[in-house]
């Protein structure tokens, strides 16, 4: 064989050991990647914030009234990559840059707001800003996390972490519920007032919710 044909077959089979090696390094399970990240402190946030559970009255005992006020008490201390539920437009912009898209703002009959969405990292993090007359302007009233959204709570939970570790980050949660026959879902929090709702796939979160899910 001449000595071109030499190199260029040495140099093919080097490239080709290069990818193997390349797929092999970053071949990851998804839920893995996501439950390690939990030490990644500069996303994580102070988890201090974590709200005192009574072992003697456990979330599943609260009273209706008590359920409500935890789902607002949690979406005023909670945030995903930094934006929190109240924020003006001018805020969400200076946290994390402007939108991919932006919807035409629309009048809902419902509650007399007009609402906008705002989406981000191809429709995978959602933003709903809602002004209301009584407002000097938007304000973030829904936030959600879909698909492959890489962003975090500020208690370490992103889609594809496990159903375990947000147990363990939100020992608040009321129940696991089949809301309306859809998903199964970790509920802290009244879904018409609002709160915080993770949707679960498997044992793996599929979709995070701050704010309400149905209106009325």
């Amino acid at each position: 064989m001449n000595d071109w044909k030499i190199l260029l077959v040495l140099f093919l089979a080097t490239i080709n050991f290069s990818c193997v090696n390349s797929i092999e390094t970053f071949t990851i399970d998804y839920e893995i990647v996501h439950a390690d990240s939990i030490d990644k402190k500069d996303l994580i946030g102070d988890l201090s914030d974590t709200a005192t559970v009574n072992p003697d009255f456990p979330p599943e005992n609260y009273t209706s009234d008590q359920i409500d006020s935890l789902g607002i008490e949690l979406m005023s201390k909670s945030n995903i990559g930094g934006v929190e539920i109240g924020m003006t437009q001018d805020e969400v912009i200076a946290v994390i840059g402007e939108p991919e898209v932006v919807s035409i703002p629309e009048e809902w009959d419902v509650d007399g707001g007009v609402h906008t969405f705002w989406y981000y990292s191809d429709s995978s993090f959602v933003l709903e800003f809602v002004h209301y007359s009584s407002q000097e302007t938007n304000a973030v009233e829904i936030i959600e996390m879909r698909d492959s959204c890489e962003l975090f709570t500020n208690r370490g939970i992103t889609i594809g972490s496990h159903l375990d570790l947000v147990k363990t980050r939100y020992t608040e949660a009321i129940e696991i519920s089949n809301w309306e026959e859809e998903q199964e879902k970790i509920l802290l929090g009244n879904v018409g007032i609002g709160g915080l709702f993770f949707t679960i796939c498997g044992n793996v979160i599929c979709n995070i919710r701050f704010g309400a899910i149905i209106r009325c």
